[in-house]
């Protein structure tokens, strides 16, 4: 691969195409008014926490990393990300949050830029600092070695014999001393962990007290304070803290932005934490079990409990539709823009699909299939786009399945796909239709379907007529298409493609 052929992979913002790191070439003009009131926000002394609310995938890394980029120096700001990949988990434990947070904060600098703290971190010595070491050590032995009787005759006999046991002596020197510099960090960190008052990978030393009893941002409240006194950091940004779903870790970091900001050794700096965070973890409450009476003021009282100022982030991409969005992407594509995909097919899909990372992902894979085809089958691929006017489409709605159902996806090279096992007995559920024509509507719907055997069509006289299917004498026939319709028309996505006689 040429320079030029990694160069067609960059988009003109050079860009990786396909990328799913949030952007950070947000313009203060497209980002209005958020940017003037975050701005404004920041130079506000009593303001001290900041929250960033959206629903998800409106941009609000992108427009954070947007504005502290041209707004602060790089050492000015720093973004704790602890992403949770379960949807199930109700809430995360507290003490598990807190440990990221003081991994994340105090564990990324360089052990020399904090002299004094009581954590010690890993050493990253060099070789010059190891030569240094050897050198000073050889230097003054041999300083002292001059001082004594026997230097004057040293080298008056046996001067080559000599030599080489200095040569050698030098070389094994030079050998121990790099692994005692680099031992002696081991020991030392192990005592140090062992003695510290809580272990942030491990159980607590002190007998009977539970570590999730105690606050660790108590704890190591110090080193936090000393952090931010020896470091130029002065905006914080805590990243989608509403997906743990925990209401109270706000309190708790509210708690330790208070006490930074009130410590003595930080000489009036003001440090502010920023979160980004959606409306939705404010919930309305019920006064009572027993009622129905909800306390409609529940959301707001919250947000003034937590947050000295709350900015709204309004989507920077159409709220209702992102056929916009599947059509930028296909721009970025050569061979994805020289398929035909419907306008029909791509709206439809549009009203369904909103994630701008779910669809930068579908159509990069569309263009790694294409690119596969143009290099192993470009005489199967041009065969098809002939033979298949749908060809765009088709292939369009299976990068949509493997992105959207990504495990009945995987599922179809092992013979197990519910969607692999409807296409199979397609067969069976017409010959369902033909046998029992006479029960069903009184053949209005399978007069239609005669008309016109599209899948939308069998989807529809196999759903009104659910169940009444059986197919003769084969139970576990029987169970296994029930199941696959079961999952298709519970996957609106998959339904609607498959209504438009789309076969995988």
């Amino acid at each position: 691969m040429n320079d030029k052929d990694v160069e067609n992979e960059f988009d003109e913002s050079h860009r990786i195409k396909g990328a799913l790191y949030p952007y950070d070439n947000k313009t203060r003009g497209k980002c209005e008014p958020q940017w003037t009131k975050l701005k404004a926000a920041l130079s506000d002394n009593h303001i001290k926490n900041i929250a960033i609310t959206s629903s998800y995938d409106t941009g609000k890394t992108s427009f954070l990393k947007s504005f502290f980029k041209k707004e602060c120096a790089d050492s000015e700001y720093k973004f704790i990300t602890i992403p949770t990949f379960s949807e199930k988990q109700e809430k995360i434990n507290e003490e598990n949050l807190e440990k990221n947070v003081i991994n994340q904060l105090l564990f990324s600098e360089k052990t020399k830029k904090f002299p004094d703290s009581r954590i010690d971190r890993i050493h990253v010595h060099s070789i010059w600092w190891i030569l240094l070491i050897w050198a000073t050590l050889w230097t003054l032995g041999g300083l002292v070695f001059s001082l004594t009787p026997i230097a004057s005759t040293f080298w008056n006999d046996g001067v080559w014999r000599k030599r080489i046991i200095l040569g050698l002596t030098l070389i094994i020197s030079l050998w121990l001393i790099y692994h005692i510099v680099h031992s002696s960090y081991k020991l030392s960190w192990n005592a140090k962990a062992s003695l510290g008052p809580v272990e942030l990978s491990g159980a607590d030393n002190k007998g009977d007290i539970k570590q999730s009893d105690q606050n660790l941002f108590i704890l190591y409240g110090d080193e936090i304070k000393y952090y931010f006194s020896r470091s130029k950091v002065k905006y914080l940004i805590l990243e989608d803290m509403d997906r743990f779903n925990n209401i109270d870790i706000f309190q708790k970091l509210r708690e330790l932005n208070n006490n930074i900001n009130e410590s003595q050794i930080l000489h009036d700096k003001k440090v502010v934490f920023i979160y980004t965070l959606s409306d939705a973890i404010f919930r309305d409450e019920k006064i009572e079990e027993k009622t129905t009476l909800v306390n409609e003021n529940k959301a707001a009282e919250s947000k003034s409990k937590f947050f000295d100022y709350v900015i709204s982030l309004m989507p920077f991409d159409n709220l209702n539709s992102s056929e916009k969005i599947f059509k930028e992407e296909i721009e970025k594509y050569k061979d994805v823009k020289e398929i035909n995909i419907s306008d029909n097919i791509l709206l439809g899909v549009s009203l369904y699909i909103s994630d701008r990372r779910e669809i930068t992902c579908i159509i990069a894979d569309m263009d790694t299939y294409l690119r596969n085809l143009n290099r192993v089958q470009e005489k199967i691929e041009s065969k098809l786009k002939d033979e298949q006017p749908d060809f765009g489409d088709k292939l369009f709605a299976a990068m949509i399945y493997k992105n959207v159902y990504p495990r009945d996806f995987d599922n179809l090279a092992k013979g197990k796909s519910y969607l692999g096992y409807f296409l199979q007995e397609i067969d069976t559920l017409k010959a369902f239709i033909y046998d029992n024509q006479d029960d069903i509507e009184g053949g209005y719907i399978y007069t239609q379907f005669q008309n016109d055997e599209s899948i939308a069509n069998l989807l529809s006289v196999v759903w009104d007529n659910y169940y009444e299917f059986s197919p003769k004498n084969d139970s576990d026939l029987e169970d296994k298409i029930k199941r696959s319709l079961a999952y298709i028309k519970n996957t609106s996505i998959l339904r609607f493609l498959l209504a438009q006689n789309l076969r995988l």
